[in-house]
């Protein structure tokens, strides 16, 4: 396959599993957001570009990392409500 249409084909399941992990982590306005989840932004949006664009490595261990990221994300979500309870 060219590298152009694996980078296409990439490109567009790392955005599609972007919006779906942000969905699941909810949509706040910037001022709104704690460092934690600013960072966490930041960090996703580095993953999906790695995942798009690094050819020479397996697709999956990118979307691994992205989940891994998001589950820590949320338990750390979920333990911060539970602690101001």
């Amino acid at each position: 396959m060219p590298d152009w249409l694996e980078v296409s084909i990439r490109t567009l399941a790392s955005v599609t599993v972007l919006f779906l992990i942000t969905k699941i982590l909810g949509k706040r306005q910037i001022s709104q957001l704690s460092l934690f989840e600013y960072i966490t932004g930041i960090t996703l949006g580095n993953l999906v570009g790695y995942i798009s664009l690094d050819v020479d490595n397996t697709w999956y261990l990118g979307f691994v990392a992205l989940f891994v990221w998001v589950a820590v994300s949320t338990v750390a979500e979920y333990a911060t409500m539970k602690r101001k309870n």
